[in-house]
């Protein structure tokens, strides 16, 4: 469950995308529910493109209960581009991923990705992939350029998604591979 940088029917060259490298490199049988512009935040009503698949948290809910084994979580930078403005949700505070919390935030619904994945699928191993630093065009303002101390319309840099995504992958003892 990803972004683009796990969806392979839009990747620029996808034979390079991790997804693809693991399937040819280690003989994996893989199902990749990944979509180009989503986000653990996004509502369906934020952006049809995708027909409203766009939220992770509602992709998990509508993929086929069937046996996994190992399931990674890729998201983040959308969440951050869009913070602020676009319909996303603010980052949060960390006690917003518990479970029972209400928040609309970042840190919740990375919680509640987790918790629905472990419901769905209780034998199911968890990797989370922090978002890659962005050196482009961010959706909001195209005369700068990102870099690592580029901060969103909400204030916030990259970074500190990433932080959360660690705190949070800590508190449920799961993995994280940091590619900042």
């Amino acid at each position: 469950f990803g972004d683009s940088i796990s969806d392979e029917t839009t990747a620029s060259s996808p034979s390079a995308i991790y997804v693809t490298y693991l399937r040819d490199n280690y003989e994996m049988n893989i199902t990749s529910y990944a979509c180009f512009g989503s986000g653990y935040c996004f509502d369906a009503t934020w952006n049809t493109t995708n027909n409203g698949i766009n939220n992770i948290c509602r992709r998990i809910e509508d993929a086929p209960s069937e046996d996994i084994d190992y399931c990674i979580l890729a998201g983040g930078t959308n969440d951050w581009d869009f913070a602020g403005g676009g319909g996303a949700f603010p980052l949060g505070e960390f006690d917003h991923c518990l479970e029972g919390d209400t928040n609309n935030s970042f840190a919740n619904r990375v919680g509640t990705a987790i918790r629905s994945i472990w419901a769905k699928y209780p034998k199911c191993k968890i990797l989370i992939i922090t978002p890659l630093p962005r050196f482009g065009k961010p959706s909001w303002d195209s005369s700068i350029t990102c870099n690592p101390l580029t901060t969103n319309r909400a204030g916030i840099k990259l970074s500190e998604y990433r932080d959360m995504l660690e705190k949070i992958a800590n508190y449920y003892s799961v993995p994280i591979l940091d590619m900042t």
